[in-house]
């Protein structure tokens, strides 16, 4: 019996130990997205606002600070340089937290599912690109590529029925 006691106790220490590490290592990791964030919006609508004086298309992440896989993104993803600099080059970053989302969200024609993280890409104040969870850099940056092709596309202006027209007459 004393056998089996010990062996609950070391795997119950066994498993502290595991979460210990896999809280601070997601905390480390989140300290390094934090330079990252200064350059995100926190309002959808001040995004908006520059995202029509520059025809970027705006990059949301929906997070929350108790969500491990936010973390992670965060601190693995959104920290990489290369992911950084073409969310700052190409985009306008907004960072919302999981209780500002519902209400922010809730002006896009498109209902966004609760799933943490949600990473959005919006051109036009429409949902061109979605990822719902955790991506490594190179899955991310397909996100944004998709997003940039699927922003181009919806803002490509119709143009095609005018200069018909024009020939015509």
């Amino acid at each position: 019996m004393k056998s089996f006691g010990f062996a609950v106790v070391a795997a119950a220490l066994a498993f502290a130990g595991v979460m210990l590490v896999r809280q601070f290592t997601a905390s480390a990791s989140s300290h390094k997205f934090d330079t990252v964030k200064a350059s995100y919006s926190t309002s959808l609508a001040d995004a908006f606002e520059r995202s029509e004086a520059t025809g970027k298309p705006l990059y949301v992440l929906v997070t929350a600070d108790w969500c491990g896989p936010c973390q992670i993104l965060k601190g693995n993803t959104l920290a990489d340089p290369g992911v950084a600099e073409r969310l700052d080059d190409e985009f306008i970053p907004v960072y919302l937290e999981e209780s500002a989302a519902a209400l922010d969200l809730q002006s896009l024609p498109t209902q966004v599912r609760r799933v943490l993280p949600t990473s959005l890409v919006i051109a036009d104040k429409q949902i061109v690109a979605v990822l719902e969870g955790y991506a490594g850099p190179e899955d991310f940056e397909k996100l944004l590529d998709r997003g940039l092709a699927n922003a181009s596309e919806a803002s490509e202006p119709e143009t095609e029925s005018v200069e018909a027209t024009a020939s015509n007459g």
